[in-house]
């Protein structure tokens, strides 16, 4: 599942240039948490219902960019 989840985050960043990728897991699905601390998502427990937990992984090319980007829209 790890190569899948990996494949998807390459597609994502790469070809659609996506920015995020947001993912939600159970608390209580071990696996799926494992798959996406693996892929290098970072994991928190969701504030509103607490059995879910929320994967966030950011696009490094954009985050690469970003003082890049910001410079260039404040002239």
């Amino acid at each position: 599942m790890t190569e899948a989840a990996q494949a998807v985050i390459r597609f994502a960043f790469e070809d659609l240039k996506l920015k995020r990728i947001v993912s939600t897991a159970l608390s209580a699905n071990e696996r799926s948490l494992g798959v996406m601390r693996r892929v290098g998502m970072r994991v928190e427990r969701d504030l509103i219902d607490r059995d879910w937990n929320v994967g966030i992984i950011e696009n490094p090319l954009v985050a690469e960019r970003a003082p890049e980007l910001i410079s260039a829209y404040s002239r």
